[in-house]
């Protein structure tokens, strides 16, 4: 039996602590199974990842999602560095993960940057809060995908998969 897997993110405000919070606690629970064969990339033509995520954890917990499914990623901490990134055009990139509330550049803007410069580069907008970017919005923003956290790790491989097919589609 297979559970379903969910990203959290804890952060309690403790009395006595006058309204600061105690470090982040995050958790992964994945099942004793591994991904399913449709979720592994073939690694031979790995589709490049640029994962655009502030909070260092979760950054890692998918960053580890997609490697272990096959993917090459790169991480940025910012929205600024991922626009420099791929406006310098260095590297391949094939697909956009981007968390919205991210310093700087927020990942909606981001996205709307990113389109203007290579308009066919599928993008997958993630968010806790957010009712503008919202499951249902995607069209409006011009993404290929919104997810709401928590994420699932099976929600977080199916929308990068289908990211890539409609990107492919564009081209």
């Amino acid at each position: 039996m297979q559970r379903t897997q969910r990203i959290a993110v804890v952060r309690p405000i403790l009395p006595g602590m006058h309204g600061r919070r105690l470090p982040s606690v995050h958790t992964l629970t994945r099942s004793s199974e591994s991904l399913p064969s449709s979720e592994i990339v073939d690694p031979e033509d790995a589709p490049v990842v640029l994962l655009v995520e502030d909070e260092p954890t979760l950054s890692r917990v998918f960053e580890h999602i997609l490697t272990d499914a096959g993917y090459d990623v790169i991480v940025c901490a910012n929205g600024l560095n991922a626009l420099d990134l791929v406006e310098c055009g260095v590297t391949r990139i094939d697909v956009v993960v981007s968390d919205v509330g991210l310093p700087g550049l927020r990942g909606d803007k981001l996205a709307s940057e990113l389109r203007q410069l290579r308009p066919a580069l599928p993008i997958v907008l993630m968010t806790g809060y957010s009712a503008v970017v919202a499951p249902g919005n995607e069209d409006a923003l011009g993404v290929a995908g919104i997810l709401e956290k928590p994420i699932t790790i099976e929600d977080l491989l199916a929308t990068v998969r289908d990211a890539l097919r409609l990107g492919a589609a564009r081209l």
